[in-house]
């Protein structure tokens, strides 16, 4: 039993990762390097800039973190803004 509560927490661990890095434009599909943030952080915030054509994605720090958790509480994994 421990074993499966292990990786099942692993798994999660994982499946939280967030790569950042920068996708310019949907027709040319160009991409800075990415890098991986690891399963610490809980939220990838993704920007998407319309006048550049650019999506760009960041990993969360800790207060990012604490105040979307008060905001957000059902949100995990994407928090969109829009400029």
């Amino acid at each position: 039993m421990k074993i499966l509560y292990i990786l099942i927490l692993c798994a999660e661990a994982f499946s939280l990762r967030c790569f950042e890095g920068k996708l310019w434009g949907l027709e040319n599909n160009t991409r800075t390097d990415e890098k991986d943030c690891g399963g610490i952080s809980h939220y990838c915030i993704q920007r998407i800039n319309r006048l550049k054509n650019e999506i760009s994605r960041e990993c969360s720090s800790w207060s990012d973190e604490y105040s979307m958790e008060e905001k957000c509480p059902y949100l995990k994994l994407y928090i969109y803004i829009y400029i």
